[in-house]
Formats: C-alpha cells, sequence, structure tokens
C-alpha cells in the first residue's frame, strides 16, 4: 500500500488577497508580494484623488508672456477652459454691460463687439461669428466664456504650454482708445432742432427723461445701433398717425412698454441711452421704418401676441431685437 506523506503545513497570508501559501520557503515571497497588493489597494484612492485634483485645476493663462491674474477662477465646461469676460476687457480697451438676472452682456470695443446670453451659443453683432463652441455660464456677477472664443473674436494667437500647464496668448495690444467726436457748439445750442420740430412739437423734460429711461430699460445690452432703433420706432410712432402724437401718450399707452408699466424704467440709465435718443431725434432710425420690435430669442410664435408679432412685417435685426412694420 502507498504511504500518504504529510502535507506541508499552511497558514493565511492576507485577508485582502484570500490566498493561501505553504509555510515553506515560497511562503516569504508569497507575502511579500500579498503585502505590496495591500499596499496598492489602499494608496490607490490616495493616487486616484491626487490625479483628479490635479486634471480638475484649470490651467493658468498667460497674455504676452505675462500671467493674467483673474477676478474670477476660471472653469472647465465641456473639455473647454472658459473665463470671464470682464477680466479680458482691459487688453482691448472694452467695455462689458451684463444684464444679471437674464444673463444677456453686451461687449463694446475697438477690436469687436457682441451680444452673449448665458446658455446661448449664438453670438449676436460680430460680423465674423455666430457661435461659440460651448454656451456661456453665469458665475455669481460674471459671464463665463470659452477663451478659444475670446481669442477668435480678438484675433489672438492661442497655444498650449504643457510644461507650465497654460494656455498662452498673444496680440498686439490697443494703444489707443477711439474718442467720438464731440458737436460742435453750433450744434449743441440749437436744442430744438429735431425731427419734432417739424410738426411743432416740443417734449417736455419729464417727457425726455422717460423716453431715455424706456430705451435704457428696453435696450440695457444692446449695442448702440440696437438702442438708437428702439429709440427711433419710438419717434415713429410719435410721429405716425395711427398712434399718439405725444411722447408721454405713446409711452404709457396701456400694453405696448411693459418696461414703463412694471416700473423696470427706474432702473439706472445704461451707457448710450440717451446717445440713441439724441440719434433718434437727429434723424436716425436704423429700424429701417419700424413701429414695432421684440426680442426674439424670447417671444414665442406659439401664443397670440407672438404670433401676431411675428405676422408683421421684419424690416431689420439688431441684437436680439426684431424690428416690424406695420401690418399690410
Amino acid at each position: 500500500m502507498e504511504k500518504i506523506t504529510r502535507r506541508s503545513p499552511i497558514e493565511r497570508v492576507s485577508d485582502v488577497t484570500g490566498m493561501y501559501a505553504t509555510a515553506t520557503a515560497p511562503c516569504i515571497k508569497t507575502r511579500c508580494w500579498a503585502i505590496a497588493l495591500a499596499l496598492a489597494l489602499c494608496l490607490a484612492p490616495y493616487f486616484a484623488a491626487n490625479m483628479t485634483a490635479q486634471a480638475a485645476t484649470p490651467p493658468s493663462i498667460i497674455v504676452n508672456d505675462t500671467p493674467l491674474e483673474t477676478s474670477v477662477t476660471p472653469i472647465v465646461v465641456e473639455n473647454r477652459l472658459m473665463v470671464s469676460v470682464a477680466d479680458f476687457a482691459h487688453l482691448v480697451g472694452g467695455s462689458v454691460h451684463l444684464h444679471s438676472p437674464t444673463g444677456v452682456m453686451r461687449f463694446l470695443s475697438p477690436v469687436a463687439g457682441f451680444i452673449l446670453q448665458s446658455g446661448d451659443r449664438a453670438v449676436y453683432g460680430h460680423p465674423e461669428i455666430t457661435e461659440q463652441p460651448v454656451a456661456p455660464v453665469m458665475r455669481g456677477d460674471h459671464l463665463m466664456v470659452s477663451v478659444r472664443f475670446l481669442a477668435e473674436a480678438f484675433g489672438w494667437e492661442l497655444d498650449w504650454d504643457a510644461s507650465q500647464h497654460a494656455v498662452v496668448l498673444h496680440f498686439e495690444p490697443v494703444d489707443t482708445v477711439p474718442v467720438p467726436e464731440e458737436a460742435s457748439e453750433e450744434e449743441t445750442d440749437d436744442t430744438d432742432d429735431n425731427v419734432f420740430s417739424a410738426v411743432d412739437y416740443h417734449p417736455t423734460e419729464e417727457e425726455m427723461e422717460l423716453f431715455v429711461r424706456t430705451v435704457s430699460a428696453e435696450s440695457p445690452n444692446e449695442p448702440l445701433e440696437g438702442q438708437t432703433a428702439v429709440a427711433a420706432v419710438i419717434v415713429n410712432r410719435v410721429l405716425s398717425d395711427d398712434f399718439p402724437n405725444t411722447l408721454w401718450e405713446v409711452l404709457t399707452a396701456p400694453n405696448q412698454f411693459c418696461v414703463v408699466e412694471n416700473g423696470q424704467v427706474e432702473r439706472p440709465i445704461v451707457d448710450g441711452a440717451e446717445e440713441a435718443v439724441q440719434r433718434a431725434l437727429a434723424g436716425e432710425d436704423p429700424s429701417e421704418g419700424a413701429f414695432f420690435f421684440f426680442a426674439f430669442n424670447r417671444v414665442s410664435r406659439n401664443t397670440q401676441t407672438g404670433a401676431w408679432m411675428y405676422s408683421l412685417p421684419e424690416t431689420v435685426r439688431i441684437g436680439v431685437h426684431s424690428f416690424r412694420a406695420m401690418p399690410k
């Protein structure tokens, strides 16, 4: 009968691996492997957290070999670096006019001008760019946009420096910002020389203030051309036989200018509103003879009012406004 030899004793090496090894010489090697595996499993979350944190850290921004200090920390959305437009405005001599409740922003500069809105990839007012790589997002009182969009809008060179984990921008600085020519003394003295003088209508100071405030509240984030078009619509109504013949009656007519009815005209007057009114009174009409306007990105065709507004002949679109003529 074959003799059954006694097997070598065994012992549990690791609760983590669930493996067993003999208590002979190979046991030491197995134990080392088990310990190494246990350490790897314990340290894995630590390394993973560090790698995630590094990946989540937005890159720095270098402009013309100088790190850019930002008031709002850049973020990454859909693998795009997003920055505050306000942090770049001074680089091109620009100004930002942001209406935080709606997320609508108007940017003006000698280099480029455009209108953006949070959550909307569309670009209004730029001659070459109509869409952004990713929709802007609001962070507090700042509108965050793709840095690539800004580079393209301003004509900057954009590169990536992996060694510094930085986005590199290069452009020619704007040394001078054109200043609008001042009106001559002869022009400023003749305050009655406007489109209303032909019909012997002289608005009161109270009417003029309401006029400016209405234009400001109706187009707070529009370019000057858009503000002037809104003012021209009001002028066109005063001069038309189909509407009241004073500013006060036109602006306070029921269901016509909601900003007058809901009190938004009491907000601070935005830049450009007063100039827009003066341009319209001088006869400038970017609306091309319109009597109505509405924000086409907010007015639905599915409502009764919207269906009627869209049925009117469109004269022009400026910014987010569609200007319409009288029904045919």
